[in-house]
């Protein structure tokens, strides 16, 4: 479940540096959150 914070927090981190933060680092974000919903999924 701290992972899934954290990654969330990456992702609104993310969100609201769109121009400053480069893509990489957006998708990144993406894959870490969407394997925290995954963890928690099953």
């Amino acid at each position: 479940m701290q992972l899934f914070c954290v990654s969330v927090h990456m992702f609104v981190v993310a969100q609201y540096n769109v121009i400053r933060i480069r893509k990489e680092y957006q998708h990144l974000c993406l894959f870490f959150l969407y394997c925290s919903i995954l963890n928690i999924a099953f």
